[in-house]
Formats: structure tokens, C-alpha cells, sequence
């Protein structure tokens, strides 16, 4: 089966399908994401009703993908995401392979889990300090600015996407590969914490693949 058939959830199942980072110049965030061991998938025009309404370069793992998106009134109508899950843009030198749970913040997790609950068709739960939802491949956690902070460092207020976490073969490579870029890293509870540059925005917490 090829990668691109991997990203299709069983019917009944949910997968934790990518992230979006909004960015305002495609080519520095993707120059960031190289420089970290990335591979960047060339620029793919979004249409919506036929009309372009934006640009975007993309992560691909072999779990999920990362998204960099801006607005565009561009012509060029570049590739599309069918085209880009190939093994050539899955082999990543840093080691990254999964895109493995997003952080949310919010001023009440309760209340904004039964939100995610109903529309996912999840069952929210309780998990510490934080509220989980748990789809078959991948997590969601919702939580305080300050619950959040305590696992990654600085984070926005409510309401807010705190980060994300990575699925990484050797995460204490890859740490060490963001400290020499001029990333902050901590050591977390349950991984490494990642400050991103402005030129993407929020965190990253790296895990190995099967933590």
C-alpha cells in the first residue's frame, strides 16, 4: 500500500490529519523547516469554488503532514497534495516521521472538549490537568495556558493552538539539531519542548515514534 493510502482512516475511525501554520512568506518558513532537516514539497495552489485563494508548501511524515500556508492570488497552479505523498518527500534527515497530538488552549477544558467531543464523535476524558480526545491514530489535548505551559514553555492565551508534537526515530538529535539553529529547547515531563521562530509560531514537543 502506498504512503498515500496510509493516510486514509478505516471507515468509523478519525486520524489526526495535519497542522497549519498561517505564515506571510512561504519561502522563509519552508528556508526554516529545511534547515531543521525537512524536506519542503514545492508550492501547491489552493482553490476553493475555482477561484485560488492560497499557497501552500507542505511537511510530509509518514503519519500526518505539516502545512505552511498564505493567502495568494497566485496563477501558478502548482501541485496538489495526490502528488506530493511520495517517498521522496517522506525521507526527512532529522528523523521526523509522525505528527502525533495537538495542543489546544483554552479557558475551559471541559467545556471545549464536549465543543471537539460533538463534532468529532469522540468521547472527551480526563487526563490530569488536561481534557484528551483520542482518535485511532494520534491525540488531541486541551488545557489551560497554564497547564499547557507547564509541558511547553510559553504558550498563547485562550483560545488558541499551543503546538503540536512530533514522532521523531532519535528526538535528542533532532533537539540538539534546533539548539544549533537558535531554537530554545527544555526538557519536558514527556519529551522536548521546541520554541518556534516567528516566521512559524508556536511549539513542538519531540517523542521518539512508539513514546
Amino acid at each position: 500500500m502506498d504512503a498515500a493510502e496510509l493516510q486514509k482512516p478505516p471507515p468509523g475511525e478519525l486520524f489526526l490529519d495535519h497542522v497549519s501554520h498561517f505564515v506571510a512568506d512561504l519561502d522563509t518558513a519552508a528556508g526554516l523547516l529545511e534547515q531543521l532537516g525537512f524536506k519542503v514539497s514545492p508550492v501547491s495552489i489552493q482553490e476553493v469554488a475555482g477561484s485560488r485563494v492560497g499557497a501552500n508548501r507542505c511537511v510530509m511524515l509518514e503519519q500526518g503532514y505539516i502545512e505552511i500556508l498564505r493567502p495568494t492570488l497566485q496563477p501558478d497552479p502548482g501541485l496538489r497534495l495526490e502528488h506530493i505523498w511520495r517517498s521522496e518527500y517522506l525521507s526527512h534527515s532529522n528523523g521526523v516521521t509522525q505528527l502525533r497530538a495537538l495542543f489546544v488552549v483554552a479557558d475551559e477544558p471541559p467545556q471545549v472538549a464536549a465543543r471537539w467531543g460533538r463534532f468529532t464523535g469522540l468521547l472527551p476524558q480526563p487526563d490530569g490537568d488536561m481534557a484528551a480526545l483520542e482518535p485511532q491514530r494520534g491525540h488531541v489535548r486541551i488545557g489551560t495556558a497554564e497547564a499547557l505551559g507547564k509541558l511547553l514553555g510559553d504558550v498563547p492565551p485562550a483560545p488558541a493552538l499551543a503546538g503540536y508534537a512530533l514522532g521523531c526515530r532519535h528526538p535528542e538529535e533532532f533537539a540538539a539539531r534546533c539548539s544549533r539553529a537558535g531554537l530554545a529547547v527544555e526538557n519536558a515531563t514527556v519529551g522536548i519542548s521546541v520554541a518556534l521562530p516567528p516566521q512559524l509560531g508556536g511549539n513542538w514537543l519531540l517523542r521518539g515514534e512508539s513514546v
